[in-house]
């Protein structure tokens, strides 16, 4: 059974997009082009990319500096799995 990424290129792409964490013209950003982000723009990132997606990414302290491409983030994802999180109502 072929299973649909919960996160696609398309969605990375388009979060580093709407939150202007690549700064240049959207049709010059593909898989590859470089993406240099702070600790700080990083960790906002993430939340948003868990947020946005219901997940939690399981990430050791060497793969914050993967963060530098779509592929390289899209690569990271599928390698590492992500755990979905699921609402609960505790009322």
């Amino acid at each position: 059974m072929n299973e649909r990424p919960l996160i696609s290129k398309d969605g990375i792409k388009r979060l580093l997009l709407e939150n202007q964490l690549f700064v240049s013209r959207p049709d010059e950003l593909n898989d590859d082009s470089l993406i240099m982000m702070d600790s700080l723009c990083l960790i906002w990132f993430l939340d948003m990319l868990e947020h946005r997606n219901h997940i939690h990414l399981q990430l050791e302290d060497e793969d914050y500096g993967r963060f530098d491409s779509i592929h390289a983030i899209y690569r990271l994802i599928q390698e590492k799995g992500v755990m979905i999180k699921r609402h609960t109502n505790t009322m």
